[in-house]
């Protein structure tokens, strides 16, 4: 969970952009929630993809990272922790 000193629709405009910029792929978006897909790192296989799921409530934004792959199930955390660090310096 990040507290954002922005409002929801703030901070939809804000991420959206940091995903764009980053060039990952919007696979879903509503008023409240935001889903990003990148292919993942070394994948023969494009239909496996790493999501990022964000959930928007007011001034605080929840988020997920979830990888598919197979038979590996390498840890995202990484991706996670660079992803919140990211996300904080914009919202703040």
């Amino acid at each position: 969970m990040i507290k954002s000193k922005y409002l929801q629709d703030k901070n939809r405009e804000i991420i959206t952009k940091y995903f764009e910029k980053n060039n990952f792929e919007r696979y879903r978006s509503a008023s409240n929630i935001l889903i990003y897909n990148e292919e993942n790192d070394f994948s023969l296989n494009p239909n496996y993809q790493t999501s990022r799921i964000i959930l928007l409530d007011k001034d605080f934004i929840y988020m997920a990272v979830i990888k598919e792959n197979f038979r590996l199930n390498i840890p995202v955390l990484t991706k996670h922790i660079f992803l919140k660090r990211d996300l904080k310096k914009l919202l703040n």
